[in-house]
């Protein structure tokens, strides 16, 4: 079996009609992420992908332009592509891309611990990309089932993670801290941050310090009055 690997095509149609024409007749096609961004033509690009049954993977520049997410991280120029690639591409280009990463972030949704285990494993074991890692870190610490596991992965891999993650995506995983909603967690990511002396940048990490108090303030506050409210939906045997 003959595959082409291509990367960071980054709309630009004249360099990816070339490099197929080079690479000849493949099997299968995996393009590495980044497929707009930058470049004159995103829709062609992406019509000739689809033609051609690539299998694609999502980059920063594809998320960036199918959901906006992390602009703000970007520079001017790259910031302005990706913002132009959102206005020219139809709904169903863009979601296209937004589809890539909701495979990615399905991984996040495993209820069984087992599952839930490989996954976390997977965010370090180069099975996922490291600028993705962070973002299904995040998405695991904000499911129900996933949050005690991803906490106590991310305590004893902190160091691991920092050094492989891309220092803008590294900072994105901790946004999952505020779903860690119990006195006890509180005062373990406090404790987590204090000890290891770990700082996001501006007011970041004291936003989310923020986001968590509230959470569990409204927790101790309203827990036996939601618990009352929703037991009267759930069918006694």
């Amino acid at each position: 079996m003959r595959i082409g690997v291509v990367s960071d095509i980054h709309a630009n149609l004249i360099a990816l009609e070339t490099v197929l024409a080079d690479m000849g007749p493949v099997d299968a096609l995996w393009v590495c992420g980044d497929t707009v961004g930058y470049g004159p033509d995103p829709s062609d690009v992406l019509a000739l992908l689809v033609e051609r049954k690539a299998t694609l993977v999502v980059g920063n520049h594809d998320r960036a332009v199918a959901t906006g997410e992390d602009l703000e991280l970007f520079n001017p120029p790259a910031a302005a592509a990706a913002k132009m690639h959102k206005r020219w591409l139809s709904a169903a280009e863009r979601d296209m891309l937004a589809a890539l990463q909701r495979y990615l972030y399905a991984l996040a949704g495993f209820r069984q611990p087992e599952l839930l285990k490989q996954t976390l494993e997977m965010t370090i074991n180069g099975e996922v990309r490291s600028q993705d890692a962070p973002f299904l870190i995040r998405g695991l610490l904000q499911s129900v089932y996933g949050r005690g596991l991803a906490w106590e992965f991310i305590k004893q891999h902190w160091q691991t993670m920092q050094r492989l993650y891309p220092g803008s995506a590294y900072r994105r995983m901790y946004e999952g801290t505020p779903a860690l909603v119990s006195p006890e967690w509180e005062r373990d990511v406090h404790a987590f941050f204090a000890e290891n002396k770990i700082t996001l940048g501006g007011k970041t990490l004291e936003q989310y310090f923020e986001q968590l108090r509230v959470a569990v303030a409204f927790q101790e506050r309203e827990a036996e009055a939601l618990a009352a409210y929703l037991g009267r939906f759930v069918k006694t045997r």
